[in-house]
């Protein structure tokens, strides 16, 4: 049986991630060569939309800078699955909150708004088995027994 090497990343947080982490990570795993990159959430941190944004950031107008960046991190670290997370939610909460007209549009869910078949990246909105007695989550989601 052969053993899969698999990278795991969680929390980059675009626009607010170590660039110098990121691309020495992006330089191990082109190294290393793993059979699996994934992701377990929080790749962008949408603080234009969260709760916490109202009068202050929600003007900025980065949003789309933010999601580009995010496109290129995940290509970078070459990414193929990818977590529900509480940051990665925000588009669809924000949407229910102040436009649910807009629920339904395809380019405003998460796998569309991230370019998500683009690169090839698998999103998972429940816990992922990527191996025998290994999920992967994003931690606020639930707990998750051994």
């Amino acid at each position: 049986m052969k053993i899969k090497r698999i990278v795991v990343i969680s929390d980059l947080q675009v626009p607010f991630h170590d660039k110098k982490a990121v691309k020495n990570v992006a330089q191990f795993i082109r190294k290393y060569k793993p059979d699996d990159v994934l992701c377990v959430g929080d790749e962008i941190d949408f603080q234009t939309i969260s709760r916490w944004s109202t009068g202050r950031d929600e003007w900025s107008g980065s949003i789309g800078r933010d999601r580009d960046e995010t496109v290129r991190v995940l290509s970078e670290l070459q990414v193929r699955h990818l977590s529900r997370s509480n940051h990665g939610a925000r588009l669809y909460n924000s949407l229910s909150k102040r436009l649910p007209g807009l629920i339904g549009l395809p380019e405003l869910t998460i796998e569309k708004f991230l370019h998500l078949d683009d690169l090839g990246i698998t999103y998972h909105s429940k816990p992922y088995q990527f191996h025998d007695g290994w999920v992967m989550v994003h931690g606020d989601e639930q707990s998750i027994k051994p």
